[in-house]
């Protein structure tokens, strides 16, 4: 019985590997295929702009490449569920399941092996986030800005975090000029400090270089406001500073200027860094312990927050999608397996829209950050229970 279990094991294993490997290719193929075409015209002005240096298809091909551990990380759990669910349904459909059910094996056992792949594909999404993605972030962002950004000589409503989590709102961002116009508000903690915030409100703001030589950010016609914890003013008197612009504005520091300047709001944000509110998202992409490091000098910043929390709960995104939809293809009837796949596309569909919802909530600070990356899987957790529960074994 013993050797007959492992023969089952080892033939389950190499059946849910070919059909993970199947649909993992063709999804992250029709996932590319569809997104490129969606965004043709966008590939093409590229192309055009870059003087034909690189044709269309190269392009997206040079685009996608550098993506791919992005595209992986996303559908990974929806990929997972297609390939155990194909699996089981061929167990189906050739009636294997049936007989191994005639022979004392519980269908529990006899899928056990796929729980088992699952938890070592999830070390490998890990090692993805964690190690791959993060040191593809500098192409990764080369590609994103080369194709979306070059043609835009003003950002609108533009929403960008350094990487200390410091948050500037900008009206219009003009590109060639490297200005801020339309209002700038920056909100930042003070350095080395989690007490007291600092918001500087400007009308303008331009990247030139100041009389040290060095070029940084320069506000003007402003006004600049501290707060303590429970949201109090702070007067000029408790700072170490004045808290107005002066003649020539209110300089912005760099991270590379000397520590005695830091009672002034410093960034690591040049010129080069200011991005559209709809480019990708570096910081959201970070290792773990870089989003923790980051959230030191920023801890109320919703984005990280969220960032943190969601490299937590997507994880375990591929057991939940994988205890909800195998109970529908594990009736023992071949023709359930297509029933069953429509069913999984609306369960990965239903999961990853709320996702999506809950992470803009919270990236809005309309919901907390742990409410946005674990709501979706305290929802979907307790019906794949329910469902994993009462199945026939």
């Amino acid at each position: 019985m013993t050797d007959l279990v492992k023969t089952l094991d080892r033939y389950i294993i190499r059946s849910f590997l070919l059909n993970y490997t199947i649909s993992l290719v063709v999804m992250i193929a029709l996932a590319v295929v569809i997104e490129a075409f969606l965004r043709l015209d966008e590939f093409m002005e590229a192309s055009r702009s870059l003087n034909s240096t690189f044709g269309v298809v190269t392009l997206m091909f040079q685009y996608y490449t550098v993506r791919l551990p992005i595209i992986f990380h996303v559908m990974c759990p929806a990929v997972l569920l297609v390939g155990a669910m194909f699996t089981i349904g061929q167990l189906n459909r050739y009636n294997e399941l049936l007989a191994m059910r005639a022979a004392g094996i519980s269908v529990y056992r006899t899928i056990a092996p796929i729980f088992v792949m699952t938890v070592l594909i999830t070390g490998v999404l890990i090692v993805d986030q964690e190690v791959v993605i993060p040191s593809m972030l500098k192409p990764i962002r080369e590609a994103e800005e080369m194709i979306s950004g070059t043609q835009k000589d003003v950002y609108k409503r533009v929403d960008q975090h350094d990487r200390h989590g410091t948050l500037f709102q900008i009206g219009e961002y003009h590109v060639f000029e490297r200005k801020m116009t339309e209002g700038v508000l920056i909100i930042s903690y003070f350095p080395n400090s989690t007490d007291r915030q600092l918001m500087i409100k400007a009308k303008e703001g331009v990247w030139k270089r100041c009389p040290d030589g060095k070029e940084r950010w320069v506000l003007s016609t402003g006004q600049i406001f501290a707060y303590d914890t429970d949201g109090h003013e702070i007067y000029p008197k408790q700072l170490d500073f004045e808290p107005e612009f002066g003649k020539e504005g209110y300089t912005v520091m760099r991270d590379d200027d000397k520590p005695e300047k830091f009672s002034q709001l410093h960034t690591s944000l040049t010129y080069q860094d200011v991005r559209p509110t709809d480019a990708f998202d570096i910081m959201a992409w970070q290792s773990t312990s870089d989003i923790l490091e980051n959230l030191k000098t920023s801890p109320e910043s919703a984005n990280l927050s969220v960032a943190f929390h969601r490299r937590l709960a997507f994880p375990l995104a591929n057991i939940v999608l994988l205890m909800l939809g195998l109970p529908f293809v594990l009736s023992g009837e071949g023709r359930s397996t297509f029933v069953g796949l429509g069913i999984c596309i609306v369960i990965c569909a239903a999961f990853y829209g709320i996702n999506i919802l809950c992470t803009e909530l919270g990236n809005r600070a309309a919901l907390s950050p742990p409410a946005a990356a674990w709501l979706p899987i305290v929802l979907f957790m307790p019906t794949g229970l329910l469902l994993f529960d009462g199945v026939k074994t």
